[in-house]
């Protein structure tokens, strides 16, 4: 109950701000060693394959979609990637270790689209196509049960969020004793 206020006092206090606060760049990109060049859709092929994830809704859709991402990327051995809009969404939030393909590039992949329930389903351990875009808004626990350790260290908040909250939780409590906070 405490993680889900914490999650609340620190998502109003992101919303109070306006987004006017200029965030560090927590970007990363495909790595130049391992593809050679971003620009040349050739050294990209030359890969293992990579996947995606449409970048849909809100954060809740977002954190849905990534999760899923880097769950079934894994279980298929595939290299996982987030397109800009999913980064923009999550890297002023949490610490997340998905490498970003540029759209330029992205869009100059010929993807397989493939379109997921919102559940695990027995087929999805073996997507045999290199080039994934899920599709769909799979936000289900079911997808990554199996390895939510690794989940909730993606989704760690910045430590400048947690310091703001953690004020902003000082200045309610005051100088009361044993005080309770109760998120809604």
């Amino acid at each position: 109950l405490s993680m889900l206020f914490n999650l609340l006092v620190r998502t109003y206090l992101i919303h109070e701000r306006n987004y006017k606060t200029v965030y560090p760049d927590y970007r990363t990109t495909l790595n130049s060693d391992d593809l050679k060049t971003l620009s040349v859709i050739e050294d990209i092929r030359k890969d293992e394959g990579m996947w995606i994830v449409n970048s849909q809704g809100r954060l809740g859709n977002q954190m849905g979609e990534y999760a899923t991402l880097f769950a079934l990327a894994k279980l298929n051995k595939r290299r996982a990637y987030i397109l800009p809009e999913t980064f923009d969404h999550l890297a002023p939030l949490f610490r997340i270790t998905l490498p970003t393909i540029k759209r330029e590039v992205a869009n100059r992949i010929s993807w397989t689209n493939y379109w997921l329930h919102d559940w695990m389903a027995p087929e999805y351990a073996n997507i045999n196509a290199k080039y994934v875009q899920l599709r769909g808004y799979p936000c289900s626990w079911t997808f990554f049960h199996n390895i939510r350790d690794e989940i909730r260290q993606e989704f760690r908040m910045h430590d400048h969020l947690n310091e703001e909250a953690d004020r902003y939780l000082q200045k309610i409590k005051g100088d009361r004793k044993n005080a309770t906070f109760i998120g809604v």
